[in-house]
């Protein structure tokens, strides 16, 4: 992870700053202080965006969608006209409610998953944030090569 390798870094300068003088830089505890927060921050945004709804919550939406369907199906049997076939108005009811409860499972679905699908998690302003602060560690001579934020 990157952040622990920028702590391990800080860590490092900061031992060779009292070996070197006797104390310790304040900038140095400070930016070790922000660098521990900004780990735990982006730790729980992780655990935030990966969360999603348990498979019984689908099983549940799915099983009640059926008995109401099926209730409704039921109940349209008295009504059924000499041929064995429910009035139109009965026909249009229950695909309207049919197409909406496929459309809400499907939107679920998609949003249970945040970064596939139709509705996905975008860059954000505060993203694009860490992105330039990504670039500017990058390029410090202090951390130049001794520090990556990609996959090796």
């Amino acid at each position: 992870d990157p952040f622990i390798r920028l702590l391990n870094l800080l860590t490092e300068k900061r031992r060779d700053q009292i070996q070197k003088t006797g104390i310790s830089e304040s900038l140095i505890d400070f930016t070790r202080d922000t660098t521990r927060t900004l780990f735990q921050v982006r730790s729980k945004r992780l655990g935030g965006e990966s969360s999603c709804l348990p498979p019984t919550h689908f099983s549940l939406l799915f099983i009640l969608t059926a008995i109401w369907l099926s209730a409704f199906a039921i109940s349209t049997i008295p009504d059924l006209d000499s041929d064995g076939l429910p009035s139109n108005a009965t026909r249009v009811m229950f695909s309207l409610i049919t197409t909406m409860f496929v459309i809400f499972y499907q939107f679920a679905i998609d949003l249970n998953n945040p970064f596939k699908g139709v509705y996905q998690i975008r860059r954000s302003a505060s993203a694009a944030q860490l992105l330039q602060n990504q670039m500017l560690l990058m390029r410090n001579p202090m951390f130049r090569g001794k520090i990556s934020f990609f996959d090796d």
